[in-house]
């Protein structure tokens, strides 16, 4: 039998992504198999430890107590999760003690750039874009594969009815130029929202009426914040309009579907692939996204079918057990 530790991250989105994995892969390989190594407890604990605080004493304090827990373990795979801080020398030896090691990098490549320092360490990379992560996999012989991050849904909340919805649009998360023009011109031509998230307390702008929570947000939050709105909107942090190949499939996507709401999203090859099952918009324009955010928010009660049917296939292929088994399948 497999066993298998999985390295947790210790903050972020990434860190709540871990913590319904690892539940997951409890139930489907059995507790007794499985063993979090959780980054934060070690990164915290050598922290307190040290009179003067430093990192890279505290990294290799952390990946050395990773090494000896995956041998006294008795581990066969280990899976480290996005952002966690687990270097190339770690990773060259367990492979040496022939460890599986597979690295889940749910992140935007150009964004968390650590992963080219250690990318060659891993048997198989788990990835969320297509392109360059892909083709580095390819040149440093490791095995790539395509899998984006389940739905933030626990657990799976009802779907408001049509009456008690308060807005036309929902998005959560942090901002960027790009996003805030997008909100901006949405709000410019008469469409309703509800906004949140980490960073938008440094926004002031004509957006400040429809920002409901100005700091972080639990997942249990944005998912009742979302539950106010008819529709949900998934954004790309960079303006995406000349590296299309490279928009990612997020959890958002799924969170959005997942809860009942009709799906805007940005037009993108892995979207338009990955999404065959379901039924939603696209978009590559603002005049485009308004036009049929106005569309659908006046022919509303006939996509709640659709809406149902959408989170009814997230429920049953797009959660985080259906997730190991795939990962489970693609590096035995």
């Amino acid at each position: 039998m497999d066993k298998w530790i999985i390295v947790l991250p210790p903050e972020g989105a990434a860190r709540l992504a871990g913590e319904q994995l690892i539940p997951a892969f409890n139930n489907v390989v059995g507790s007794e198999n499985v063993k979090t190594f959780d980054s934060l407890t070690y990164r915290s604990a050598f922290t307190s430890l040290l009179k003067e605080t430093d990192h890279n004493m505290i990294a290799d304090l952390l990946n050395q107590s990773l090494f000896v827990q995956c041998i006294d373990f008795g581990a066969t795979h280990v899976l480290v999760l996005a952002l966690s801080p687990v270097t190339l020398f770690t990773l060259n030896l367990l492979k040496k003690q022939s460890i599986v090691t597979v690295h889940w990098f749910y992140e935007d490549y150009r964004e968390a750039v650590y992963w080219r320092d250690v990318v060659s360490g891993y048997n198989h990379f788990i990835g969320i874009q297509q392109t360059e992560v892909k083709n580095v996999c390819q040149s440093n012989g490791v095995m790539f594969h395509f899998l984006p991050p389940a739905a933030d849904l626990m657990p799976a909340m009802p779907i408001l009815p049509a009456e008690r919805k308060i807005a036309d649009v929902a998005f959560i998360g942090i901002p960027s130029q790009y996003r805030i023009n997008i909100l901006e011109q949405l709000a410019e031509g008469g469409i309703t929202l509800i906004i949140g998230g980490s960073q938008w307390d440094t926004y002031q702008g004509p957006l400040d009426k429809f920002i409901v929570k100005r700091g972080w947000i639990s997942v249990k939050e944005s998912l009742e914040l979302q539950q106010q709105a008819r529709a949900g909107l998934n954004l790309s942090f960079h303006d995406p309009a000349f590296s299309r190949e490279d928009i990612h499939i997020g959890p958002r996507i799924f969170t959005i579907l997942g809860s009942g709401l009709v799906l805007f999203t940005e037009k993108a090859p892995n979207s338009d692939a990955f999404l065959n099952d379901f039924d939603y918009f696209s978009f590559e324009s603002v005049t485009d996204l308004v036009d049929k955010i106005k569309g659908c928010m006046h022919d509303y009660l006939n996509y709640r079918i659709i809406c149902e049917k959408n989170r009814n296939i997230v429920l049953k292929e797009h959660n985080y057990q259906a997730r190991t088994q795939t990962i489970l399948s693609i590096v035995r």
